[in-house]
């Protein structure tokens, strides 16, 4: 009985809505699932780390991490969608190949990693961040290929695998990180927890999941890698100015800053993955969907979308003080940082309109979204920051969010 009342219902949402409401529901559960496991142990080793570490030595750890995210530019960042497409087209040969590629790629990524690690060390006479660069370079080629079985995944539509066992590579490197937190406090062993929990568990789950799902076929896509270096160039601004509004904190504001801003903004950025969680399981439709049928539908869920997002951050600023109380007692003064933030990660319906026109291989909008949202990001933060010190990067978030959905809307009427 309750499950045909579910199934009438998630029917009555497909004609309501216009699309594959089974498919979305029944792929859509694993994901959560999956980002369910992602969030718990996000969130526990954020408490570890909020309560037993200081709060300069996790200052330290998030701008390495910032630093991180920099590099895999190097490494052909773009082939994820392209790679998912590719599968999504029967083409499973290209798994391989993209393979090969991504090690290839993140040979530049390795070496860039290994002069900064240099350049801290003995320039600056910096051993922590010397040998945390060095691990981090090290470890970056295997996190990057072996990753990869997650679009292959996605690309087949087996989406319970995929988002499970991102569940348990997150759950592998938190456990890792809040272990060591907990004996050893200090920038270098925590980094090392990290990268190597992930290095480790990734190769593992790849060989696992690869041969549970092997490619049915050799045929390769050719415009596959073409189009890889398209997505990666056209975030050459993310490489550039993505994390710089972290690396200006740090610079300016100190490792304290930029801690306390990292604390108030992990839950509004975990709700913000849940996002993606759909946003996951719509790409492989958007490769396959026909520009007249998706466009309208997208056009109606970018306002109906808006409205569910506000709302979740209007249920985050009733339970936030409370909830910081609790879990997060030394950083209570950044409730309301992370109550404004919510607004800023969370309510970003415009990434269902970047994602369309990149599974349509729409170039010219691909490079337009790609753009916006760093140099947004760095114009605000330039712009805000000497009026509003700290807050002015809490207010640039919103506003470039605010742009950048106004920005989808008129992308999505234009083209």
């Amino acid at each position: 009985m309750v499950k045909h009342t579910l199934n009438t219902f998630i029917s009555f949402l497909g004609r309501k809505f216009n699309f594959d409401a089974h498919y979305f529901a029944k792929n859509t559960f694993w994901l959560l699932f999956g980002q369910g496991i992602s969030s718990v142990s996000m969130f526990m080793v954020t408490v570890v780390l909020a309560n037993h570490v200081p709060k300069n030595v996790l200052g330290d750890y998030r701008v390495i991490i910032s630093a991180y995210s920099t590099l895999t530019f190097f490494a052909l960042s773009g082939i994820t969608p392209a790679l998912i497409r590719s599968i999504v087209n029967g083409q499973d040969g290209s798994l391989a190949l993209a393979l090969s590629t991504k090690k290839k790629y993140s040979i530049p990524a390795l070496l860039i990693g290994i002069i900064l690690s240099f350049y801290f060390w003995v320039i600056r006479d910096n051993s922590i961040f010397g040998i945390s660069f060095l691990i981090m370079s090290l470890c970056l080629p295997v996190i990057e290929a072996y990753s990869l079985y997650v679009p292959y995944l996605q690309g087949k539509h087996e989406f319970k695998f995929s988002s499970i066992n991102t569940g348990i590579i997150r759950l592998a490197s938190s456990a890792a990180v809040a272990v060591v937190a907990f004996f050893h406090p200090t920038t270098l062993y925590i980094v090392f927890a990290f990268y190597v929990a992930q290095a480790v568990t990734l190769f593992i789950q790849y060989k696992i999941l690869v041969s549970k799902f092997p490619p049915l076929n050799n045929d390769v896509d050719t415009d596959m890698i073409p189009y890889a270096r398209h997505t990666t160039f056209a975030g050459v601004f993310y490489m550039i100015l993505g994390q710089a509004d972290k690396f200006i904190m740090y610079h300016f504001f100190g490792p304290i800053s930029l801690a306390s801003y990292w604390i108030a903004s992990t839950i509004p950025q975990e709700v913000g993955k849940i996002t993606n969680a759909a946003l996951q399981v719509a790409y492989p439709k958007f490769v396959k969907g026909n520009h007249e049928t998706i466009k309208p539908i997208l056009i109606k869920k970018l306002v109906t979308l808006t409205w569910v997002f506000v709302g979740v951050s209007c249920i985050y600023a009733v339970i936030a003080f409370p909830f910081f109380h609790i879990f997060f007692p030394k950083y209570v003064d950044q409730v309301w940082k992370s109550i404004v933030l919510m607004f800023g990660f969370s309510v970003v319906p415009h990434i269902f309109v970047w994602q369309y026109y990149i599974a349509q291989r729409n170039v010219k909008v691909m490079y337009i979204s790609n753009a916006a949202d760093p140099i947004l990001q760095v114009a605000l933060v330039v712009a805000f920051v000497p009026f509003f010190g700290v807050w002015g990067f809490v207010y640039s978030v919103v506003a470039k969010t605010l742009i950048l959905n106004i920005l989808a809307w008129y992308v999505l009427r234009r083209y």
